[in-house]
């Protein structure tokens, strides 16, 4: 039976036009007799639209269901499982033309990438290299942002008691965050700074403040946010180590800093706590110490700049065998790795194999910048002296830069090193 609109008007030609047509059960739309679909709202138009037995009291649903009531159900059941096999079959045609979408672009992408390496613009170890890279960008970026959500709310939790400072402090802690997320880390920093003013007693923000500014290089502001860190978090290793990073960097206290690593190497050792224990020591010409704290840094991570700073421990200490040994594996991890091939020609210079010498010669001067120190004459750059330049900088004539200065490769990695310390639990 159709659901007819069975109101006659009149028992002329109207009366025919009227059961030529089917309304829809759930819009009400007029649509021609024989209509799967409704052409307002694309129901599929039903023969039955509410069987006979839906309406029997609940009582009445224990007794034998009769024929025409099975029937009925039977039939709506039906219709829902086509209307769900169209959707399925909908979809499946969405997924299969998306999936030729990417297809095509694949290719053009691969044939892209076959012009510009048969051109010689790029080869397929480079473009990899930089598909990785971009990847390893894009997850560090989603964890970042994940741990500064983290922290603002860790922030937020430890408000100032004053009602007035307490409105300041959550407008700029949560401007600060947002400028940040923007991409605006240097507005952003300054806002959180001025939340700091608020929140004396904060040590999530004065560590994170403290930590963006260990990040940028700037070692006399990190100390001073570090620092309260530490005060208010004593047993936090991870502060402890920055903070003392940051304080032998400027050059004070440096006997106060060699404590607060040996603190923070109780908890867990790292690279960047024996790399800046080596350093120091190396720059009070206690070479044998340094090369053992450099040996423990190369252990916890074996990378080309731990083998060049273990050679150049050995290479002070008079042991050019061993010298020669770890200058070599730092070339074998990174063959442009310039200040190697310096200290590579001096052991050849001292073991008279001049035609080595000037080989590893020429391989360090192609791109090694010796600069002036003081307005003195720049050294030779195939000297001994240019070795410790290009290591030291000027931090041993000024005092400042101890652990950051010269050497950009290493003060890099142990800034990075530095800053992936485990968090604390949280």
């Amino acid at each position: 039976m159709t659901y007819l609109d069975s109101r006659l008007q009149t028992p002329d030609s109207s009366m025919r036009y009227e059961f030529q047509k089917i309304r829809c059960q759930r819009c009400r739309a007029v649509n021609p007799l024989g209509q799967e679909l409704c052409d307002q709202c694309g129901t599929r138009l039903m023969l039955v639209v509410e069987p006979t037995g839906l309406r029997y009291e609940e009582d009445q649903a224990t007794e034998t269901m009769p024929p025409a009531v099975m029937l009925e159900r039977m039939t709506i059941l039906e219709s829902g499982l086509n209307r769900f096999a169209e959707k399925l079959e909908r979809g499946f045609e969405l997924m299969l033309r998306q999936a030729e979408n990417i297809q095509r672009e694949h290719l053009l992408i691969e044939s892209l990438i076959v012009s510009l390496v048969q051109s010689g613009v790029i080869t397929r170890e480079e473009i990899e290299r930089l598909w990785r890279a971009t990847i390893e960008r894009a997850e560090a970026e989603r964890l970042e942002a994940a741990r500064r959500e983290t922290l603002r709310k860790e922030i937020i939790a430890d408000p100032p008691g004053d009602d007035e400072e307490r409105s300041a402090f959550y407008e700029f802690v949560g401007e600060g965050f947002t400028e940040i997320a923007a991409g605006d880390a240097e507005g952003g920093l300054r806002k959180l700074e001025r939340a700091a003013l608020f929140g004396s007693d904060n040590f999530a923000l004065h560590s994170y403040v403290g930590e963006q500014h260990f990040r940028a290089g700037k070692s006399a502001l990190a100390e001073r946010y570090l620092s309260r860190a530490s005060a208010l978090k004593e047993e936090d290793a991870r502060s402890k180590l920055l903070h003392a990073i940051a304080l032998a960097d400027i050059g004070n206290q440096v006997e106060v800093a060699r404590l607060l690593i040996g603190e923070a190497q109780d908890q867990q050792e790292s690279f960047a706590s024996h790399y800046a224990l080596g350093r120091l020591a190396a720059i009070e010409d206690d070479w044998k110490t340094a090369r053992v704290e450099f040996q423990r840094a190369l252990k916890l991570r074996p990378c080309a700049e731990a083998q060049y700073v273990c050679a150049l421990g050995w290479f002070k200490d008079g042991s050019d065998s061993m010298a020669l040994r770890h200058v070599r594996k730092a070339i074998t991890l990174d063959t442009e790795y310039r200040e190697a091939y310096l200290m590579l020609g001096l052991i050849y210079r001292r073991a008279k194999d001049q035609v080595r010498a000037r080989e590893a010669f020429a391989r360090a001067t192609s791109a090694l910048d010796i600069k002036r120190v003081r307005g003195e004459r720049p050294p030779r750059v195939d000297s001994e002296r240019a070795l410790l330049i290009l290591f030291f900088g000027k931090s041993r004539l000024t005092g400042t830069g101890l652990l950051l200065a010269g050497d950009e490769r290493l003060s890099r990695l142990m800034r990075e090193d530095a800053l992936a310390f485990p968090l604390p639990a949280r």
